[in-house]
């Protein structure tokens, strides 16, 4: 009877362990999805109205896409003398991922200076809408990299962690997804109420209107991120302590 209670115990205790890990890692989640919708709209704002930073962020914008470029390069050059069982943890390779966001990259860069009203008077601002969408994207998406190589950062640091937050390949793509569903939802809100059109001393009421609607979309979907990343995370652990210890199972 003890030893039932105790194996009872055990198992509860476990789950609230779970438990406790997916709330913190959602709650980390929503945090972060606030941060990353105040950061890509207050860059969306800057580009419409400040010059030198436009022309700053689409040379970035290239230049980022070339070092991707170049490592996608490096990856498949690697890849050739790799293990073909290392190829299929996923569906795409890296270096396909690395040509697809490095070419975005690049784009992104040219919209830059597509985007200025005062260069393209000709287009319209419902013409620019998913070219926003597309900017936000790939700031988006260095905004959620930069978050995630900052906590696998902490946490190797911290030795109570034993493995990265993000490490495999199927939670990088669920970063990717992420972030593009983030961006894409931040750049069409952005891009309909037409905040680059709007007069300077309406800017700042426009902005918190357009960051009412962009923060439950960064709670939501940065939680949602955060619960699935730790799902996958506990599998992977359990998986990795089951080919340590198979004795055991």
């Amino acid at each position: 009877m003890s030893i039932r209670c105790e194996c009872r115990y055990i198992v509860i205790v476990k789950r609230m362990n779970y438990l406790s890990k997916r709330f913190l890692s959602g709650l980390i989640g929503a945090v972060l999805g606030v941060l990353c919708s105040i950061l890509v709209n207050s860059t969306l704002i800057e580009l419409c109205i400040n010059v030198m930073f436009t022309i700053y962020f689409g040379l970035l914008f290239a230049g980022i896409g070339c070092l991707v470029l170049w490592r996608g390069y490096a990856e498949s050059k690697k890849s050739e003398s790799a293990e073909v069982q290392r190829l299929k943890d996923s569906v795409f390779s890296h270096a396909a991922l690395a040509y697809t966001f490095g070419g975005f990259m690049i784009f992104s860069g040219l919209l830059c200076f597509v985007l200025r009203k005062d260069w393209f008077v000709g287009i319209d601002y419902k013409a620019k809408i998913p070219f926003f969408a597309i900017l936000s994207i790939s700031l988006t998406f260095i905004v959620v990299f930069l978050f995630v190589d900052c906590i696998n950062c902490t946490a190797s640091s911290c030795k109570a962690i034993s493995q990265p937050i993000v490490q495999e390949s199927r939670q990088t793509y669920l970063m990717a997804m992420s972030a593009i569903l983030m961006g894409f939802l931040y750049g069409l809100i952005f891009g309909i109420l037409d905040l680059e059109d709007v007069e300077l001393y309406r800017m700042a009421i426009m902005a918190m209107k357009e960051e009412s609607y962009c923060y439950p979309i960064g709670i939501i979907i940065g939680a949602l991120t955060g619960i699935l990343n730790e799902v996958m995370r506990e599998g992977s652990e359990s998986l990795s302590n089951t080919n340590k210890h198979p004795e055991e199972v």
